[in-house]
This record gives C-alpha cells, structure tokens and sequence, in this order.
C-alpha cells in the first residue's frame, strides 16, 4: 500500500510566490495507510462511501500500487489530479479503476487542504498544489519505471496540471494533459477579479478559497501561467468540455491554444450525451473517451468513434447536492488525512 500524508492546516507544500519557475517545497504531516474504495457511478456515490467510511484517506481500486510497472503500450504512469472541494477518490473512484484494469500504472493524490475541516482540498493556491503534486509524480515515475507521465486533470485539477507540467516539469516528463472542463483562461463572472481586490484578504478568503481567487477571469495568477503561451513544446494538450456546463459559463475559455492541442466537445462526439460539469468524470462517453486519448492522443474524437450514451441535461446535480450538505451537516474530521503516494 502506498504512503498517505495529511495536507494539515500549515500545508504539507509551501511554494514561493506564483512567478514561473520560482517553487520551492518542504513536507510535513502524518502518515498512514490508505484504503482502496469500490467504483462509483457517480459523485455522490463516492462521496457517500467517503462519509460512511469517516472521511478517512480512500483511492480507487488499483490506483497508486507500489507494485506496478509499466509495459510495452503503456509506456507513460498515468496520473489523476481531481477537482475543488474533492478528492482523488471522489472524483475518480470510476475512472482510475478501470484505466488500471485497461493496464495501466495509475496514481493521485489530496491535494491543497485548507485550514478549516469544511474547506476541504483543493483550497490552497494553484501554485502550491502543483507542488504537492509534484512529490506524487516524482515519486510515481521512480515506482513505477516511467520516464514520462499522463496526465488527467477535472476542472481545477486541470489548472495544477497543466502548471506542474508548464512551470515545474517545464514538458519533460510529461507525455499528454487532458483537461476535463479545464478552465484555461478562467471562470466566473468578468470583473469579479477587481471586486474582490477592494475586499479586506481575510474576508476576501472567507468569500473565496486562494484557489478559486486564481482561477477567475483575469487573475494574475492565470495572466502569468499564460503569458508565455498556453502550451510548453513537447507535451500533447487536450481539452473535452461540455456545452451543458454549469460551472464553466464562458465556453469560450476552455480551449487551450498552442501547438500540438486539441479542443473536443462532448456533444459533437456525442450529441445525445447532455452531461455537464459535475457528472464528467463519470460520463460513460467521457471515461471511454479518455481511453482513446492515453493510448494515441489524436484518437477518440470523432463521432461513432467511442461509444454514444444518452445523458439527460443537469444528471447527478441533484444528488451531489444532497450528499454534499449531508456531509457537511455530519462533519468532517479536524485533521482529515489526504492521500499523496510517496516512494
């Protein structure tokens, strides 16, 4: 089993500043063993597991196995960075087990846990987590024999993603990014970015975690991630979006632009798939999609090439919410272990 490290209230990653090129990292916490969770359908199924089970550090079944190593056609370590307020768990408690039965070394991690029990990951600066990030795939590359990694990245774990691979990794060790409603120039409403500015930062951080601050339209963050350009010479980019997306209003800040990208929306592989934001980890078209793109990062994208399920406009919405607030309403542990493979 691998190693869990808790993202405590100091942070186990501190980076300096947000400047490309300029991270720096330092570990602490606890440590523990981690528990392989069953599939899901959905987020609320697996966030339901994760609550029945107390919280406690869960992966997907397979994922993060000290004993895996690659092979001939599956050369890269594949590796999952999961969404705002979630868990690597949560959010590919589906998707991670079945690329290890597709044979691939998977692995992922908690990342950026905030100070309080209610904020949980995904609340500190992009920039932070990317560090955090970066002792799983370090580590990840050494267990597993790799000398490159995949990565799949779901809405704010797109943005680590790609500024571990553009600032940290600068390209080298990374073979393909898949953003899943990646918000690649940002989110939210235009102008929020100077509002927010005139807010004192403590309260400023009570409206909205560091995180979510980044990933706004216009953020300083996001105008120095990509003032050099969107890409980095070497890795293969791809975006899947959806045209139902309740999270990402502005669909036109999805696509990411430089050489070697791609840009696939899901309803023109798919038209009768009406999915959104919430549900595309676990979209059976998506899931299916993704598979195509690891092995040839250029397959996959056309219609009829992957298998067409309907989905119905808003599914999972509804039960995400309940689960969510039912969560928060039980608790959740002051000290909330995160998983982070480490070798």
């Amino acid at each position: 089993m691998s190693r869990v490290i808790a993202a405590v209230a100091a942070g186990v990653i501190s980076v300096v500043g947000a400047v490309p090129g300029d991270a720096s990292t330092a570990t602490a916490g606890f440590v523990g063993d981690d528990i392989p969770g069953p599939p899901n359908t959905d987020l609320s199924g697996a966030r339901k597991v994760e609550r029945m089970m107390g919280y406690r550090p869960l992966v997907p079944q397979g994922v993060n196995d000290p004993g895996c190593r690659v092979r001939p056609g599956r050369e890269q370590a594949v590796v999952l960075v999961h969404g705002t307020d979630s868990t690597l768990y949560a959010d590919y408690s589906l998707l991670g087990a079945e690329l290890v039965r597709e044979g691939w070394c998977v692995f992922g991690m908690d990342y950026g846990r905030g100070p309080e029990p209610d904020d949980g990951f995904g609340w500190r600066p992009v920039a932070d987590s990317a560090a955090e990030m970066d002792v799983t795939v370090r580590a990840a590359l050494r267990s597993s024999g790799a000398r490159q990694v995949s990565l799949v990245g779901f809405s704010q774990g797109a943005t680590v993603a790609r500024y571990w691979t553009n600032i940290i990794d600068r390209g080298v060790h990374t073979a393909t990014w898949i953003g899943l409603a990646s918000p690649t120039r940002g989110g939210g409403p235009d102008g929020l970015v100077g509002l927010l500015e005139l807010v004192p930062p403590p309260l400023r951080e009570r409206l909205l975690s560091p995180a979510l601050q980044d990933l706004l339209v216009g953020s300083r963050f996001l105008e120095a991630l990509n003032s050099v350009g969107e890409t980095v010479p070497g890795p293969a980019y791809v975006t899947v979006s959806t045209r139902f997306d309740e999270m990402n209003w502005r669909r036109d800040l999805e696509p990411i632009h430089g050489d070697r990208v791609r840009n696939i929306v899901l309803q023109d592989i798919c038209p009768v798939n009406l999915g959104g934001h919430m549900l595309m980890p676990y979209n059976p078209t998506v899931v299916e999609l993704i598979k195509y793109l690891l092995v040839d990062w250029q397959a996959g994208g056309g219609e009829g090439e992957v298998h067409c399920v309907s989905m119905p406009l808003g599914a999972a919405i509804g039960p995400v919410v309940v689960e969510t607030n039912i969560g928060k309403l039980q608790g959740r542990p002051p000290e909330r272990l995160g998983v982070i493979y480490v070798t």
